[in-house]
C-alpha cells in the first residue's frame, strides 16, 4: 500500500471516529439538558400528569447499540456491523379504576446509523415506531370487554419467511367479549382480530446466494398481507385455581400478490391451566391445526408450560410449543419451539434482572426449506431515581437455513446501553 493510500485510510478512520464522538456527545448533551428539568418536575408533584382517573407519563429513551448485522453495505452488498443510536420520545398512560383498566405505551424511534464501522450506513437511518394498548372493562362482571392493539415499524419483523434486511410496518388488533354466567366458574370468550403487515427492503440489491423470492428486494413488497382472525375460547374452573381450557381460532389471510398462497387456517386446543402447587403454575394443551386452502397443511399442535414463582415478584418460566401459522411465499409453516424466561426484582424493586432464550425449528410447507433460530436476551435495569432508569444488555439472534441466501444465515450480536427519563 502506498504512502498516499495509508494517509487516505488514516484520514477516513479519524473522520469516522470524530463523527462517532460527535454523535455520542450530542446524545449525552441531550441527557444532561433533560436531567434538571425532570428532576425539578419530580419535586413539584407525584409522578406523571393527572388525566382523568389515570396518569400520563411523557418520557424519552436514549440508546446506543452495536449491531453486528445492521444491514447490507459496500460494493459487494455484504452484511456489515454498525453503531446505532436510538432517540425515542414517547407517552405512557396508566388507568386503574373499579371498572376500567387501561395501559398505553407509544413512542417514535429515530434510528441513526453512525457510519463508524460500515461507511455509507447513514443512508438507512430512519424513523421507527411502536405502540401498545391494553384496555379491559368489567374484569369481574358478567359481561366484559377486552381490547389489545400492537402497532410497529421495525427492521425485526415477526414474518418467519424473511431474514435480516427487511423493514416492516404492521398492526395487530384483537377484541374479546367475555361472558361469565352464573357464579363465574364458566367463561365464554368470543372475539376477533385483524392484522396487516407491509414490507420494504433496506437494500436495493439482491444479497449473495439469493434464490428465494423472500430475499429478492423486488418481491419483498409483494408479501404484504391482511389477516382476519375470528376466535372462541372457553374456561371452566372445576377447582378454585384450576381450569379446563378450550381455544379455537382461524386465520383468513390474503395477499396483494396472488403468488403467495392464501390461507384458511383453523386451530383448536384443549387442556388444563392452573396451580400445581403453591409456587408452580402449569399449562398443558393439545390439539390440531389445518389449512383448508393453499398448502392444505395438517398437523398436531400443543403447548406445555411451567412457571415457578420464586416470590410474588420473581418468576421463572419454561415451555415448549408446537404450532402452525400462515406465512408469505410458502403459505404456512410449523414452528417447534423451546423457550424460557426469568424476571427478578432486587434491591427493593429498583434493580430488575431479565433473561429470555428460545430455540425454534421452522419447517415451511410446500418447500424443503428448514430454518433453525436461536434467540437470547439478558441484562439488568436499575432505577437510579424515580425519573431516571439505566439499562444494559446483550441480545443474540443466530439463524441457519437450508436456503443458501445470507439473509437466512447469520449471527446478530447486539450489546446495548439505554437511559430512560420519564416524568
Amino acid at each position: 500500500m502506498t504512502g498516499r493510500a495509508h494517509s487516505n485510510l488514516r484520514s477516513l478512520t479519524l473522520a469516522s471516529g470524530a463523527r462517532t464522538l460527535r454523535r455520542v456527545g450530542q446524545w449525552l448533551s441531550l441527557l444532561v439538558w433533560l436531567t434538571p428539568a425532570l428532576a425539578i418536575a419530580q419535586f413539584e408533584e407525584s409522578n406523571g400528569i393527572k388525566v382523568g382517573e389515570g396518569r400520563l407519563h411523557p418520557y424519552i429513551g436514549l440508546e446506543m447499540r452495536y449491531d453486528s448485522a445492521a444491514g447490507y453495505f459496500g460494493a459487494n452488498n455484504t452484511l456489515g456491523a454498525e453503531l446505532v443510536d436510538h432517540i425515542a420520545p414517547g407517552l405512557r398512560y396508566d388507568l386503574l379504576s373499579s371498572q376500567w383498566t387501561m395501559n398505553f405505551d407509544g413512542r417514535a424511534d429515530y434510528v441513526r446509523y453512525l457510519g463508524a464501522i460500515s461507511p455509507g450506513s447513514e443512508k438507512i437511518s430512519r424513523l421507527q415506531a411502536n405502540g401498545d394498548l391494553n384496555l379491559i372493562y368489567g374484569r369481574e362482571g358478567k359481561v366484559g370487554f377486552e381490547l389489545v392493539d400492537h402497532f410497529f415499524r421495525s427492521n425485526q419483523t415477526p414474518n418467519a419467511a424473511v431474514g435480516v434486511g427487511v423493514l416492516s410496518l404492521g398492526n395487530n388488533v384483537q377484541a374479546k367479549i367475555p361472558f361469565r354466567p352464573g357464579g363465574g366458574a364458566l367463561e365464554l370468550v368470543p372475539g376477533a382480530g385483524f392484522a396487516f403487515e407491509n414490507f420494504d427492503t433496506l437494500s436495493a440489491l439482491a444479497v449473495p446466494g439469493c434464490t428465494d423470492p423472500s430475499c429478492d428486494p423486488n418481491f419483498v413488497p409483494q408479501m404484504n398481507y391482511r389477516d382476519l382472525r375470528p376466535l372462541l375460547e372457553a374456561r371452566w374452573k372445576f377447582y378454585p385455581k384450576t381450569a379446563l381450557v378450550v381455544e379455537t381460532a382461524a386465520d383468513f389471510r390474503t395477499y396483494n400478490n396472488p403468488a403467495n398462497p392464501a390461507a384458511k387456517l383453523v386451530k383448536g386446543l384443549i387442556g388444563v391451566s392452573g396451580l400445581i402447587s403453591t409456587r408452580v403454575i402449569g399449562i398443558a394443551k393439545a390439539g390440531w391445526g389445518k389449512d383448508f386452502d393453499g398448502t392444505r397443511a395438517n398437523t398436531p399442535i400443543a403447548n406445555l408450560e411451567f412457571s415457578y414463582l420464586l416470590s410474588d415478584t420473581n418468576t421463572f418460566k419454561l415451555g415448549a410449543l408446537r404450532t402452525v401459522e400462515p406465512v408469505p411465499v410458502y403459505g404456512s409453516y410449523v414452528d417447534n419451539r423451546v423457550y424460557s424466561e426469568a424476571r427478578l426484582l432486587m434491591g427493593g424493586g429498583k434493580l430488575i434482572l431479565h433473561g429470555q432464550a428460545a430455540l425454534d425449528f421452522l419447517q415451511f410447507s410446500s418447500s424443503p426449506r428448514h430454518d433453525t433460530t436461536v434467540t437470547f436476551d439478558v441484562g439488568p435495569e436499575y432505577q437510579v431515581m424515580r425519573w431516571l432508569t439505566v439499562a444494559a444488555g446483550y441480545a443474540l439472534t443466530y439463524r441457519t437455513s437450508t436456503s443458501a441466501a445470507l439473509t437466512f444465515n447469520y449471527s446478530r450480536h447486539e450489546p446495548y446501553l439505554r437511559v430512560t427519563c420519564i416524568y
